[in-house]
């Protein structure tokens, strides 16, 4: 039904919405002393909650997650909610989608390493060169160098 508005109506409506359910939370929040912690949800859905690989082509329907990096198969939505919870305990409050998805492409990286990825390091190499959300960082080859003695041979 929202669909049939105008473009601007639409906003309206949509932040009349988030308005109340803040207030519904703040309300909760207060009477039964509990912590809210508001995150940036940008990239959430294409981001694998179990890798951290970010990529458009993770998400295979609306309703079907699957990692192009460590096949990880997930309903879309529990995969999404696991980012969200990670980026709660991050404790950064990213106003903007440029950061968030920064803060994903760092926490890829930094995860990237983890012994239990081994095997995975070959594989990442191809998809992060293709990868636009990987542009800003540093040439594959000048960090997978000092690793590449440990790389898995399967």
């Amino acid at each position: 039904m929202i669909n049939n508005f105008p473009r601007a109506i639409k906003r309206v409506l949509i932040r009349f919405g988030l308005g109340e359910i803040k207030r519904k939370i703040e309300e909760v929040r207060e009477e039964y002393g509990i912590e809210v912690v508001y995150v940036n949800p940008a990239y959430s859905s294409q981001a694998c909650s179990n890798c951290g690989y970010v990529d458009k082509g993770n998400r295979k329907a609306r309703s079907e997650f699957e990692c192009k990096l460590c096949n990880r198969k997930l309903h879309a939505d529990v995969n999404a909610s696991r980012n969200l919870l990670s980026r709660a305990k991050w404790s950064l409050h990213l106003r903007r989608m440029e950061q968030a998805l920064i803060k994903q492409v760092e926490e890829f990286m930094a995860r990237l390493f983890d012994e239990r990825f081994k095997c995975l390091w070959s594989k990442a190499l191809g998809l992060i060169e293709r990868n636009p959300y990987f542009q800003s960082v540093p040439k594959p080859e000048v960090w997978i160098n000092i690793h590449k003695r440990d790389i898995c041979p399967c």
